[in-house]
C-alpha cells in the first residue's frame, strides 16, 4: 500500500491538471488535529449551556422569591387598605375608591410570566403603595382633625354638665321639701330648707356667674346664680353674701353664710332651683346631675 495520497484538481476548461500528493501521516495528522479541535469545541459549548442553564435556574429561582415578596407585599398593602377603610369609617368619612388601573392590573399577572410578570406586578404594588401612602397621609390629618373635635365636644360637654347644679349646697337635714306644707305659713315650698348653723359655708350648686347679691324682701340676703343653661339657683336667708352681682363662680365655690335674714324661723338655707323661670324641684340635683338631663345634653 502506498504511504501517499494523490489529490488531482481538473478545473472545468482548460487541460491543465494539477496534482498533489499527501503524504498519509500527513493527512492522519491533520485528521486528528481535526477531531481534537471539533471536541474542544464541542466541549466548551457543553460548558456553556450547562453554565446557561444554571444561570436560568438561578434567575428563576431568584425571580420566584422576588413574585413571594410580591405577593406578600400586596397582601400586606390590601391589608392596609382594609384597616384604613374601617378607620375612614369609624371617623365618618367617604369610602376611598382607588384608580382602575391599580385595580385591573393583578387579573393581568396570569397570563404573562418571568420577568414581565415581576415588573407588572411591581408596578402595581408601586402604585397600590403610593395610593396607601397618600390614603394614610389624609387619614392621619383627618383623624387628628376628628380627635380635634371630639376633643371640642368633650370639653363643650364637660363645661354644660359642670354648669348644671349638681350638689348639696350646705351640709344638713332637709327640713322643708319642695311642695306644699302647713308649716310655718300654709303654702307651696318652691325651694328646699336645709338646717344648718349660723356662719356655715354655702357652696355654688354650679358654674356660673352672679346674678344678683343682695337683699330681697322676705329672702332676707340672698344670691343668684346664673348657669347660663336657663339654670338660676337661689341661695336664701343668708348671714353674709360673699360674692357680688356679675362675679363669675365656679361649682363648690363658697358664695355666703347660712343666716336667718328675711322671713326666718331659725338659721338654715333656702335653696331653690329655677328652669326658664319656674321653680324646679332641687331634690335630684343634690347629688350629680340626673342621667335624663345628661342625656339630653348633645
Amino acid at each position: 500500500m502506498s504511504d501517499r495520497f494523490l489529490i488531482k484538481i481538473i478545473p472545468p476548461h482548460g487541460y491543465s491538471v494539477y496534482r498533489l500528493e499527501v503524504p498519509r501521516r500527513h493527512l492522519y495528522a491533520a485528521l486528528g488535529v481535526l477531531a481534537a479541535m471539533l471536541l474542544v469545541v464541542f466541549g466548551a459549548v457543553i460548558r456553556d449551556v450547562h453554565h446557561l442553564r444554571a444561570v436560568a435556574d438561578d434567575q428563576r429561582r431568584r425571580l420566584a422569591a422576588v413574585d413571594r415578596q410580591a405577593k406578600s407585599l400586596d397582601q400586606t398593602l390590601r391589608h392596609i387598605q382594609r384597616q384604613n377603610a374601617e378607620i375612614r369609617r369609624i371617623i365618618g368619612l367617604a369610602p376611598a375608591h382607588p384608580p382602575a388601573s391599580t385595580l385591573a392590573a393583578p387579573r393581568q399577572l396570569s397570563y404573562r410570566g418571568g420577568f414581565e410578570t415581576v415588573q407588572l406586578r411591581l408596578a402595581v404594588l408601586d402604585r397600590l403603595a403610593g395610593s396607601v401612602g397618600v390614603d394614610e397621609s389624609l387619614l392621619r390629618a383627618q383623624a387628628l382633625r376628628a380627635a380635634a373635635e371630639r376633643r371640642a365636644q368633650a370639653q363643650a360637654r364637660a363645661r354644660a354638665i359642670a354648669a348644671i347644679p349638681s350638689l348639696m349646697p350646705v351640709e344638713g337635714p332637709v327640713v322643708s321639701g319642695f311642695g306644699y306644707r302647713t308649716y310655718p305659713d300654709r303654702e307651696f315650698h318652691d325651694g328646699l330648707d336645709i338646717a344648718a348653723n349660723y356662719g356655715t359655708p354655702v357652696e355654688a350648686a354650679a358654674d356660673g356667674y352672679v346674678a344678683s347679691a343682695g337683699w330681697d324682701g322676705g329672702y332676707g340676703i340672698k344670691v343668684d346664680i346664673d348657669h347660663g343653661n336657663g339654670y338660676h339657683t337661689w341661695y336664701a336667708h343668708l348671714e353674709k353674701a360673699l360674692v357680688h352681682a356679675g362675679q363669675v363662680v365656679t361649682r363648690s365655690e363658697v358664695i355666703g353664710l347660712v343666716g336667718a335674714s328675711g322671713f326666718a324661723t331659725g338659721p338654715h338655707l333656702h335653696y331653690q332651683l329655677m328652669l326658664d323661670g319656674r321653680a324646679v324641684d332641687p331634690t335630684p340635683f343634690l347629688h350629680g346631675v340626673p342621667q335624663n338631663v345628661i342625656a339630653s345634653i348633645k
